[in-house]
């Protein structure tokens, strides 16, 4: 009987922890998944466009993004598993301070990403053939979608 209680005590506390886990989990899941988005729903308006060229082109653009935020990931595994660990001491005041070294840092990286972005394109471009019409369209996408890097980057950290 006494086993009987305690196995379903365990049960519950397991699902209680699975819970707590998955409340921490969903956001990060989300903010993972944001990029990629974009990238789909950029590509699906510019099917609408009616040429190739402007598909193509989204294609590399958003692959442009994904070898520049993947560098930058570490924001995101790192700031969650320092926060998680703050989270579970009580130390709410080093978790803001993580959260606020991290947002700054996203900024600086930002910053920098806004610097380098002309050379960036063209060591992508020397090094991923397509035609002049795509490069262009491409270019176009990539400079402009590139002033949203402090949100994204920033979305890493939060």
């Amino acid at each position: 009987m006494t086993q009987d209680v305690t196995r379903t005590s365990q049960k519950d506390e397991a699902r209680l922890i699975q819970r707590d886990v998955l409340k921490l989990a969903i956001p990060s899941i989300l903010a993972g998944i944001t990029i990629p988005l974009v990238g789909m729903a950029d590509t699906a308006v510019a099917g609408r466009l009616g040429s190739a060229a402007h598909i193509a082109a989204i294609a590399l653009g958003s692959t442009m993004f994904d070898w520049l935020y993947w560098n930058l990931s570490f924001l995101r595994t790192g700031t969650s598993g320092l926060s998680a660990q703050a989270f579970g001491r009580g130390d709410f005041r080093h978790a803001v301070r993580l959260f606020t070294q991290s947002v700054l840092l996203a900024l600086g990286l930002s910053l920098i990403i806004l610097l380098i972005q002309k050379p960036f394109a063209k060591l992508f471009f020397l090094i991923t053939p397509c035609s002049q019409e795509t490069m262009q369209l491409a270019l176009e996408y990539f400079m402009i979608r590139v002033w949203a890097a402090p949100a994204a980057l920033s979305l890493f950290s939060i």
